[in-house]
């Protein structure tokens, strides 16, 4: 079972976010497109409004180092779903003020197998499998 993903600017991928503390989701019916970031080793970013949405309750603050600049955020548990993959991912959440997008970060996708095509501008992601010996 293989996902394609989007492309635009970047590869994404259709989740859902849901508050794994109360039964809150975002968006409340289908999906929207996360931005894979390998350059960010965190798990997701969102915009301060979907957190308030998901009535998020802060666990503590975190800084965010970037390229241009650290960034001071504010962090709690999150569970992501992608339908498409039967798969359920716990981590945490992180936003600030002035967040645009949601973006996935490595702690997450590094519970997919993708496979990025940046000469057709495709992708697909799929399930890890344990590795037979």
């Amino acid at each position: 079972m293989t996902l394609e993903l989007y492309f635009h600017d970047g590869y994404y991928i259709p989740i859902i976010i849901s508050n794994p503390l109360s039964s809150k989701r975002y968006p409340e019916e289908g999906e929207i497109l996360a931005l894979i970031d390998t350059g960010f080793d965190g798990f997701l970013i969102v915009p301060q409004d979907i957190f308030s949405v998901l009535d998020i309750v802060p666990s503590r603050e975190a800084t965010i180092i970037g390229v241009c600049c650290e960034l001071k955020s504010e962090v709690a548990p999150i569970r992501i779903i992608i339908d498409s993959l039967n798969l359920i991912v716990d981590g945490e959440c992180a936003t600030y003020e002035g967040a645009k997008e949601v973006i996935l970060g490595i702690e997450a996708i590094s519970k997919l197998k993708l496979i990025l095509d940046g000469c057709r501008h495709k992708g697909i992601a799929d399930r890890c499998v344990a590795i037979q010996r």
